[in-house]
C-alpha cells in the first residue's frame, strides 16, 4: 500500500499539513507501475545511503548513517516493489489509470524513466549487471531519450544519464557504454549552462550574471 495525499489546497510547511489525509492503494490488480518504480528506487537509493556506498568514494553517507542490516531491508522492499512494477496482475499501468481521483492532481505522463531509475539504483546496490541492463532496456522501450528534456516530479528521463554515468564510473563489475551515457549528461548539462533547450531556468526569471 502506498499513500498519496491529495493536498491541493494546501501550501505550506510539511509539519502543519491538514488531516485527513487521504491514501490510496495500488496493488498486483490495481497497479501504478510509476509510484510503484519510483519508491523501489527511493528505497535502493537509501540501502545504497546506509551501506555507505557512495559513487567512486564520493556521495557517501556519513559513518554514523552506516547499518547494514537496515540496508538489507531497504534493499528487500526495493526488490519487492520492482517485481510488483514489472508483473503485476494487472499489467504496467500509470497510477492514475488505477486511482482516476489521483490525475486532477500529480498525473503521470508514463512510466518508463521510474522503470529505469529504479532497474539502475538496484543495479549498484546489488552489482548486478542484468539490472543495468534492465535499465537499459527501459529506457530504450519506452524511448525515455525523447521527453521533454525538463527535469521534474514526472520527468526524470534527463537525470538518468548522469546517474549511468556515475554507475559505470564507479562499479569494477558493470559494464556499459560508459561514453555515450557521458555524452548525454553532458549535453543535457550544457542546455541549461549555455539557456537553450527547454531544462533551463524558467523564461523570464532566469538571472543575468556578467560574462
Amino acid at each position: 500500500m502506498l499513500p498519496a495525499a491529495h493536498d491541493d489546497d494546501y501550501w505550506g510547511g510539511d509539519r502543519d499539513i491538514p488531516e485527513p489525509r487521504t491514501s490510496y492503494q495500488i496493488n498486483s490488480t490495481n497497479p501504478g507501475t510509476d509510484v510503484a518504480a519510483g519508491a523501489a528506487a527511493a528505497f535502493a537509493a537509501c540501502s545504497i545511503l546506509y551501506r555507505d556506498k557512495g559513487f567512486n568514494g564520493t556521495l557517501s553517507g556519513p559513518a554514523a548513517l552506516t547499518n547494514a542490516t537496515y540496508a538489507d531491508v531497504l534493499l528487500t522492499h526495493a526488490k519487492t516493489l520492482y517485481s510488483l512494477a514489472l508483473n503485476a496482475n494487472g499489467g504496467r499501468e500509470a497510477y492514475q489509470k488505477s486511482v482516476p481521483v489521483i490525475s486532477q492532481s500529480y498525473g503521470s505522463s508514463g512510466y518508463g524513466d521510474e522503470l529505469s531509475i529504479a532497474a539502475l539504483f538496484l543495479a549498484w546496490a546489488t552489482d548486478s549487471q542484468d539490472l543495468h541492463d534492465q535499465a537499459v532496456a527501459h529506457w530504450t522501450k519506452y524511448q525515455v531519450d525523447s521527453e521533454s528534456r525538463v527535469f521534474n516530479w514526472d520527468s526524470k528521463g534527463s537525470g538518468i544519464p548522469i546517474l549511468f554515468t556515475q554507475v559505470l564510473k564507479s562499479s569494477g563489475s558493470i559494464a556499459g557504454n560508459l561514453s555515450d551515457w557521458q555524452n548525454k549528461a553532458e549535453n543535457y548539462l550544457d542546455e541549461i549552462i549555455e539557456d537553450r533547450g527547454p531544462g533551463r531556468f524558467t523564461r523570464g526569471l532566469a538571472p543575468h550574471y556578467p560574462a
